[in-house]
């Protein structure tokens, strides 16, 4: 028995980006709906319109895949550095509970 092939996914040049981006930004669609639409990662968009000299238009979806790459806090979801756990707040607050409030901060 074969296996089903999976769906082909269509390729789309660097240039389809760039005009599909441009379009969609003057029809006022905001840059998230693009990516939705678009089916692609920011840091993809970001990369095809460096590459076809639209810094202006890449600078956009740069600081979108920047918040992509965050975290978020374990106790109240506000973000953080990808490598930690909790915010800073929060995580004194943990350290004060481990340790029994002996090496209570002042």
């Amino acid at each position: 028995m074969t296996h089903p092939r999976p769906a082909a996914r269509r390729l789309r040049s660097r240039h389809d980006t760039l005009l599909d981006v441009e379009d969609l930004l003057g029809m006022g669609v905001n840059p998230e709906q693009i990516l939705t639409r678009l089916g692609m990662k920011a840091g993809a968009v970001e990369r095809a319109l460096y590459h076809q000299q639209r810094p202006d238009l890449a600078r956009l979806f740069g600081r979108l895949d920047r918040l992509e790459r965050r975290g978020h806090c374990a106790d109240c979801g506000c973000p953080i550095s990808r490598g930690s756990r909790r915010c800073h707040r929060h995580g004194v607050i943990a350290r004060t509970r481990a340790l029994g409030r002996q090496g209570a901060v002042a």
